[in-house]
């Protein structure tokens, strides 16, 4: 919450924008997002000179696309989920010729996720277990990746939310599975269906998988 925009997110949209700036400039971005993402690559689009569209589902918490709106992109409300928002994205996308900025499916984005866990590694290279909210499984993928690579034997637990745990079955599938639908207060992991390439890494990486009801988060919040 000490991040520009309150969230990490950000640090894996300037990885991605800085590798297609050029283009970019030139097309303009677009992405989905359930807040925090588009809010990121808002950010940056402003400080690089490109131009942003950020296709959000409508019930996205309003102070996320009110901030989003203010850095200069433009908003766009459609669908009940994150895979709704996405599959319109794509269609604009398509559409206008944009530059695709995913929120968590691209090597850059879990990359520049990533450097969570080297702050964290500088800070702590004590650490033997490192625990993480799990969405669309970009930031495990570039966090946990970098910290297995440090220390072979720490250990990765992965923290879902028991309305959008897309992790497991998927595991038990082989391949990601699409949840029929996504019902939780933690809207920024409220994915129908994890990226393929984070798949492929987190697969190999969790030793663990925690689910969590909505009683239990916001039991935390209050804590917090």
């Amino acid at each position: 919450n000490l991040q520009h925009t309150g969230s990490f997110k950000l640090r894996g949209s300037l990885q991605k924008l800085l590798s297609i700036r050029e283009q970019a400039k030139k097309s303009g971005v677009i992405t989905a997002s359930a807040g925090n993402h588009g809010q990121g690559v808002a950010y940056h689009c402003k400080n690089l000179g490109i131009r942003a569209t950020i296709v959000m589902p409508v019930n996205t918490p309003f102070v996320k696309a009110n901030a989003t709106q203010r850095m200069g992109a433009e908003v766009i409300f459609f669908g009940e989920s994150y895979q709704e928002a996405y599959e319109e994205a794509v269609r604009i996308q398509k559409k206008q010729g944009l530059a695709y900025v995913h929120a968590f499916d691209a090597p850059e984005i879990m990359i520049g996720q990533g450097t969570v866990a080297k702050e964290i590694w500088d800070a702590f290279p004590e650490i033997v277990v490192f625990v993480c909210p799990f969405g669309g499984g970009g930031l495990f993928a570039g966090a946990g990746s970098y910290l297995r690579e440090k220390n072979p034997n720490i250990r990765l637990i992965a923290l879902q939310a028991e309305g959008s745990s897309n992790f497991l079955p998927s595991l038990q599938a082989g391949k990601p599975i699409t949840l029929d639908k996504v019902n939780t207060i933690a809207e920024g992991i409220a994915v129908k269906r994890m990226g393929d390439l984070p798949f492929e890494i987190c697969k190999q990486l969790v030793n663990e998988t925690i689910v969590v009801d909505d009683d239990a988060i916001a039991e935390g919040l209050l804590w917090i």
